[in-house]
């Protein structure tokens, strides 16, 4: 499936995309949306929960750099 997802990807002329890259950002997404890790977890069909809390530390991360910015003119 990935193969074939990438040269329809690159006809279109979009590089650089992959199924990975597309289920990390549904995930990031799902959270900072406020769904809930366990929903998550099933959605991506993790049988461990440390592997989608994963995605919950880049989101924080995120929102720490984000919040630096604050104030900084």
């Amino acid at each position: 499936y990935t193969h074939h997802f990438k040269k329809h990807a690159r006809a279109c002329g979009i590089y650089g995309v992959s199924f990975h890259k597309m289920r990390h950002t549904a995930a990031t997404s799902m959270l900072e949306a406020g769904v809930d890790i366990n929903v998550v977890q099933k959605i991506l069909g993790h049988t461990d929960i440390a592997t989608t809390k994963i995605y919950a530390q880049v989101m924080q991360n995120f929102m720490i750099r984000e919040m630096g910015k604050f104030g900084n003119k």
